[in-house]
C-alpha cells in the first residue's frame, strides 16, 4: 500500500491530522463542491469523450446526490479507487465523519446509537478503545438483485476529553449473488487493512 496523509483541516486552524494507507490510485476528495467538481469531472471523462450526453448526465446525478449525502452527514470527505476508473470502478468507498457527544452522553453511548442494532465490538488500540460494527443488507436501493456491506469504525480524538472522535465507513456493494463470494470478503478484508492503519497525526 501506499501512504496517503489526509489531515482533518489544515494544521492551523485544527492542529491535529490523520493518515491512512490505501492501494496505488485511491484519492481523497472533500465533502465540498470543488470535491463534488473535481470528482464528476474525473467519472465523465470516458463518456464525455466518447460523446454520450446521456451518460455524462446520469453520471452528473448519481455524483450530486453521494456528495448531497455527504453533507447532510457532515463528512469530511470520501476516498475512492479513482485509478480503476477507466476500467470499471471498485465498488468501495471509505467515508469520514466527525463525531462527537451529547451533552450528558459519551461517545460510547453515541456509537450505540449511531450502530442501532448492530452489535458493537470494542477494541483496544494503542492504549484507547475503538469502536467497530458491521451493517449488510440483501438489497440496494430497494432491488434484491444487489447488496451492500458497510465496516464502521469510530476513533476517539486523542488529548481531549475522550468524548470527539472519527467515524470511518468503509462501504462496498455487489450483486445479490456474490456477497458471500470470495471477491467481495477480499474486499471486506481491504477495508479493514485500511482502518487498521489509522494514525493521528499530532502537531510538533
Amino acid at each position: 500500500m501506499s501512504e496517503q496523509t489526509t489531515p482533518t483541516q489544515p494544521a492551523s486552524a485544527r492542529g491535529i491530522g490523520f493518515s491512512m494507507l490505501f492501494p496505488p490510485g485511491w484519492r481523497e476528495f472533500r465533502a465540498d463542491a470543488s470535491g463534488e467538481a473535481e470528482l464528476t469531472e474525473l467519472s465523465t471523462a470516458l463518456a464525455r469523450d466518447a460523446g454520450r450526453a446521456d451518460v455524462v448526465l446520469a453520471i452528473r446525478q448519481y455524483v450530486h446526490r453521494m456528495f448531497d449525502g455527504l453533507r447532510r452527514r457532515g463528512a469530511i470527505g470520501v476516498h475512492l479507487p479513482v485509478a480503476s476508473f477507466a476500467g470499471g470502478a471498485l465498488p468501495v468507498s471509505l467515508t469520514v465523519v466527525p463525531v462527537r457527544a451529547a451533552a450528558g452522553s459519551s461517545l460510547a453511548g453515541t456509537v450505540g446509537r449511531l450502530a442501532g442494532v448492530a452489535q458493537v465490538e470494542d477494541l483496544a488500540v494503542d492504549d484507547t478503545t475503538w469502536f467497530r460494527w458491521e451493517e449488510r443488507s440483501d438489497e440496494l436501493d430497494g432491488d434484491h438483485d444487489g447488496a451492500s456491506a458497510s465496516l464502521h469504525y469510530v476513533i476517539p480524538r486523542p488529548g481531549g476529553t475522550g468524548e470527539a472522535g472519527l467515524q470511518l465507513v468503509f462501504a462496498l456493494v455487489t450483486l445479490a449473488e456474490d456477497r458471500e463470494s470470495a471477491e467481495t470478503r477480499a474486499l471486506e478484508a481491504l477495508g479493514h487493512g485500511i482502518i487498521g492503519t489509522f494514525q493521528w497525526e499530532l502537531p510538533r
